[in-house]
């Protein structure tokens, strides 16, 4: 399949954009505790389409600059998804703060909200 799951996201990444899975104007979610592998290639896709990242925290809601564009986060992820959302990036288990999701229940409220539109990218 591929050398690691860096290369392999990457590669995600880049043909989600080459499709037209993720374009202008979509929303990206990203789990703040990810491993660079899945963080990296969703802000990377987001700049080359002008998505809009938004940040799952593992605090309360924040707003910060980067690159002049807004960016969001919160630490309910219910306030970050919307039928705009294509991507919520996000770790099963996280060595950061020891914290295990509920891959199933994220799945469900994602699709549900984005009329199936959103994908989940799961790293490890």
């Amino acid at each position: 399949m591929g050398a690691n799951a860096t290369s392999l996201i990457d590669m995600l990444a880049r043909m989600y954009c080459e499709n037209g899975i993720i374009s202008k104007d979509d929303e990206i979610v990203i789990a703040s505790e990810n491993h660079l592998a899945n963080v990296t290639p969703w802000i990377k896709a987001a700049e080359s389409v002008g998505a809009k990242i938004k940040w799952w925290t593992v605090t309360k809601c924040q707003q910060q600059q980067r690159n002049g564009a807004v960016e969001s986060s919160s630490s309910v992820l219910s306030d970050l998804v919307n039928e705009r959302t294509r991507i919520v990036a996000v770790s099963h288990a996280s060595n950061i703060i020891g914290r295990v999701r509920d891959i199933s229940s994220i799945c469900s409220f994602v699709n549900q909200v984005t009329r199936n539109k959103g994908h989940v990218v799961v790293d490890g």
